[in-house]
């Protein structure tokens, strides 16, 4: 083997060696509607509508730090079968970003875990928090929650739920809680620049 054939095979190697560890790293799941991707590297997760073929949620983060994700089958008592993106954290802790069966929604669950034999008193607990993209400037989308409508500048809050939209196009999100049964809590908006 001469040493050009031999530095263009080490190259080759290292190409698919780099390869297997960027697709290691961004797990995906998808159904009809809606693709999940997160990438373990970095903790975030993104979600793109299939149907634009545009990402509209960006930047998603989970509280936890130093996960280990994987993709696992689930199968909600109520909403049905599906599959998810799970992230555990050290502590007995989890993060799930579920689809379930053909629904266009995304759900996010946490679970938490407490290693102590002592009681543990949360107030407060962050769970996720995202960037939207809607293709348009904050300008130009509305918020809407119990808080009434509003424009995204005024970082309004809402208990239990949130939409926030482009008027025109009708194109936006709703984020909130499905049941009460574990927790309530508060959504709030802000404008990035």
């Amino acid at each position: 083997m001469t040493r050009t054939t031999s530095c263009i095979a080490q190259a080759f190697c290292l190409l698919a060696v780099l390869s297997q560890t960027v697709n290691a790293q961004t797990l995906k799941i998808e159904n009809l509607a809606l693709e999940l991707a997160y990438d373990s590297g970095t903790g975030q997760f993104s979600v793109t509508s299939r149907a634009a073929q545009e990402p509209f949620v960006t930047h998603g983060r989970f509280s936890g730090q130093k996960g280990t994700a994987q993709v696992v089958t689930v199968d909600h008592k109520t909403l049905g079968a599906g599959r998810a993106i799970e992230i555990r954290y050290p502590g007995g802790a989890r993060d799930e970003i579920l689809l379930l069966g053909e629904l266009p929604f995304v759900f996010l669950r946490a679970t938490l875990s407490n290693g102590k034999s002592e009681p543990v008193v949360l107030n407060k607990v962050h769970t996720a928090s995202v960037r939207l993209d809607l293709g348009q400037p904050a300008e130009k989308l509305k918020v809407v929650g119990t808080g009434g409508l509003a424009a995204p500048q005024k970082k309004p809050g809402s208990y239990m739920w949130m939409a926030v939209a482009e008027p025109e196009s009708r194109r936006g999100v709703v984020a909130g809680w499905l049941t009460t049964d574990r927790g309530s809590g508060v959504v709030l908006a802000d404008v990035e620049e």
